[in-house]
Parts: C-alpha cells; sequence; structure tokens
C-alpha cells in the first residue's frame, strides 16, 4: 500500500513525495529515505551547511552545491547524515593513491553527484593545515552494482578521489561513482 502511493506520488509529483531530503518514516514507523532522482537533485535546497568556522577536513562540489566535512568511515552501512567518509584503508584527500569517499544520496549530501558532469570542480580543503587542493571530475562513471568494489581497489601516483553515493534505500542497491583527479 505504502510502496504503490509512494510510486503513483512519485511518478505526479516528485517534489511532494521526495521532501527535504531528509529521513522519513514509513506508515509502519519504518526509518528509510527516499532514492534521489537527477529531478530531486537538481530541485531541492541542500540540508546540510558548512558552520561559520569550519575545522578538519572538508570535500565540496561547487556546481552541485555538496559541501561536507569528511571523517574516518568503517566501511559499514551506518552512514551519518552531513558528512563524507573516507574508507579504511584508502588514503586521505589530496595525497597520492586512492581517496574513496562515500555519503549519503540524498540532496545536500552526495545526491547531487547524479548530475555531475567531466571538469566539474571538486575542492578539498583542510582547515587545520590550511591547504586547499582542486581537482576536477575526470570520470562519470556512473551506476554500478553495489558489491563491485574495483572502483575502491583503483590505484593512482597522483590523487584520486572516488566519490560513491547509493541510488536507492537497499544496502544491496546500486551505486554511483564518479572519479576526480
Amino acid at each position: 500500500g505504502v510502496g504503490a502511493y509512494l510510486l503513483i506520488g512519485w511518478q505526479r509529483a516528485p517534489a511532494a513525495v521526495f521532501g527535504s531530503g531528509r529521513p522519513t518514516t514509513s506508515a509502519l514507523g519504518l526509518f528509510q529515505v527516499l532514492p534521489l532522482t537527477p529531478y530531486a537533485a537538481a530541485v531541492h535546497a541542500p540540508t546540510c551547511h558548512q558552520p561559520r568556522h569550519p575545522t578538519g577536513l572538508w570535500v565540496e562540489l561547487p556546481r552541485l552545491n555538496i559541501v561536507l566535512p569528511v571523517h574516518p568511515g568503517d566501511g559499514s552501512d551506518r552512514i551519518p547524515f552531513c558528512q563524507a567518509l573516507l574508507y579504511p584503508g584508502t588514503v586521505a584527500p589530496g595525497q597520492p593513491g586512492n581517496s574513496y569517499l562515500y555519503a549519503h544520496g540524498v540532496a545536500g549530501m552526495f545526491g547531487p553527484l547524479l548530475l555531475a558532469q567531466a571538469g566539474d570542480e571538486v575542492v578539498v580543503t583542510d582547515y587545520d593545515l590550511g591547504t586547499v587542493q582542486t581537482l576536477h571530475v575526470s570520470r562519470v562513471v556512473g551506476r554500478v552494482r553495489y558489491n563491485d568494489v574495483s572502483w575502491l581497489r583503483a590505484s593512482s601516483a597522483r590523487p584520486l578521489l572516488t566519490l560513491q553515493t547509493c541510488v536507492d534505500y537497499s544496502v544491496k542497491g546500486d551505486r554511483w561513482i564518479v572519479l576526480a583527479a
């Protein structure tokens, strides 16, 4: 019932179903995050805001209005909102090698990656060290299976930033990959 309602509602008025891009509670009281479409990624305002005096490491894609702090991740499906996580075992962003960042696929987080284009600017800022590095989207890989770890294992002699988000709310749902060098 609820699924059919959401599907019908989404086809008629995506903004009404998607809401603010924040997690919702289903009629059964279950926590869920609705999937992000390119429409929702483009239309909905971000829900995460940069603090007045940021600290630590941040990733920004200005054209897509993505600005998120980067924190160490544990590789699990426990992903906090308003943060990008660095996959364990990958290098820190801006260092030679592959830095694998992942975040929720909703507006204000990595959802707008669905609209990324080759050449988009990606800025990595370390506010503690006062360093700024600018990369550019080199490839929009697009949709990949959830268990395709080849992008996680990518190597590079130069800094490579692999950005990953989900395209639906299933743990075993497909992922969206964007590369920046």
